[in-house]
């Protein structure tokens, strides 16, 4: 694919894929020198012209250089245009300074996005709901509801207060390990999701993520039961190391999370043990488990059994996640020692996520229900796991705007890799 600077703005223009048309041109060259400087170019040209294509143009940009690693790349693309009065260009300086893990800058950038609309007004509220700036969030909540539609604004409402209102710093936070799985391209994610835990007075330990494609072909064959992709592959194997790591520690619990999970607020572990029976194996504590779960702004913090939840989550949920959960002791060695017998027959989230559930009507058509009684039929597990879920999400999935690329496969690795050994 080779487009001259005006060819591609003018594919751009009519494009109904326009993240594709750029993550397709962007892969397209080998050296990530030339790479930069026609991005460049084609950003200059389209700021001359026409101010919206650019906007739209410079974070599509700037979300590619970054799902690929390339900070260096990103940062110097959304500084150049600095000078610039829209909003998109705080909002990118601000994702790549988290990505440096540089909070403070990331915060000041965020403020400094202009609300003037809809769009601007829901991407500064999340921005400050992720570094937890709740004061001026507060201040300016006012902004918010005069310019974002009113189903936007209710939620962020409802969510500062729900936050504000459970924000507790526990000092005994750092008596529960929290293993983060990290890709070893993407390691830049890792920084800013560090310092955001550190004032949860976390203390994160970081698990190299593994390929799926370098997982040997004799595992391949004898744990994998179906043909899952090397994504689900990769995941399912990092997921494995990390239960494998909370057993080793010789802690009672651990949480688990992937590198796209940041904590949702300044919680307190030691609240939430006090509420989970003691008996219990997982508990999930990622936004997407629990649906809705910002509708009622005076909710409690509280524990349910997932089957409490469930029809909720089989009528809305299309992946569960497994960004973020805690887990016993008890339950990773239940979980390894089922894998072992039993092998892995779907993604990780929903398997985990069906041993926990009761039984489901032969009637119950829902994507969800076929999903737990397809894992049931190809494993043959009967392991039922004490599985709960917060009311109150510890950890929200935020990718930053950033994942434009494919977890835990090889493709992007290799492309990475050969732009690397074209440079040096």
């Amino acid at each position: 694919m080779n487009y001259s600077t005006t060819e591609f703005l003018a594919k751009f223009a009519y494009s109904d894929e326009p993240r594709k048309l750029v993550d397709e041109l962007g892969s397209s060259f080998i050296s990530s020198e030339e790479r930069l400087g026609y991005f460049v170019e084609v950003c200059d040209m389209a700021l001359r012209k026409d101010r919206l294509q650019f906007g739209k143009i410079i974070n599509l940009v700037c979300m590619f250089l970054v799902s690929r690693g390339d900070i260096d790349a990103a940062q110097s693309v959304a500084f150049r245009y600095q000078n610039s009065d829209l909003a998109v260009i705080p909002l990118n300086q601000s994702q790549i300074m988290f990505r440096r893990g540089d909070i403070g800058s990331a915060v000041g950038f965020a403020r400094s996005i202009q609300i003037k609309c809809n769009w601007s007004a829901s991407m500064v509220s999340n921005l400050l709901l992720t570094y937890h700036d709740w004061g001026f969030l507060e201040e300016v909540l006012g902004k918010i509801e005069k310019y974002a539609r009113p189903e936007i604004s209710h939620e962020i409402s409802n969510k500062f207060q729900i936050f504000t209102k459970h924000n507790f710093i526990d000092k005994s936070n750092a008596s529960v390990p929290i293993f983060c799985i990290n890709l070893d391209r993407d390691k830049h994610r890792f920084s800013g999701l560090e310092q955001l835990y550190a004032k949860n007075l976390c203390k994160t330990q970081r698990l190299p993520g593994i390929l799926g494609s370098s997982v040997p072909y004799l595992m391949r064959k004898s744990v994998f039961r179906s043909q899952l992709p090397p994504n689900s592959i990769g995941c399912w194997t990092s997921q494995i190391r990390a239960l494998e790591r909370v057993v080793e520690s010789g802690e009672d619990y651990g949480l688990i999370i992937e590198d796209d999970g940041l904590p949702a607020f300044q919680f307190s572990f030691s609240r939430l043990l006090e509420l989970a029976p003691k008996d219990f194996d997982i508990c999930f504590l990622n936004d997407r488990s629990i649906p809705g779960w910002w509708l009622d702004s005076s909710k409690n913090l509280d524990l349910l059994n997932i089957n409490q939840v469930y029809s909720d989550v089989a009528e809305s949920v299309r992946a569960i996640g497994a960004d973020g959960y805690l887990v016993s002791r008890s339950g990773a060695e239940k979980i390894l020692e089922d894998l072992a017998r039993h092998g892995a027959v779907k993604h990780y989230d929903w398997q985990i996520y069906s041993y926990g559930i009761g039984g489901i009507s032969p009637d119950d058509d829902r994507h969800v229900s076929k999903i737990v009684r397809s894992i049931r039929q190809s494993s043959r597990s009967e392991l039922r796991l004490s599985s709960y879920v917060s009311t109150i999400p510890f950890v929200v999935h935020r990718p930053m705007g950033f994942n434009a690329r494919i977890h835990f496969s090889a493709s992007a690795s290799a492309s990475a890799s050969a732009s690397a050994n074209a440079s040096a």
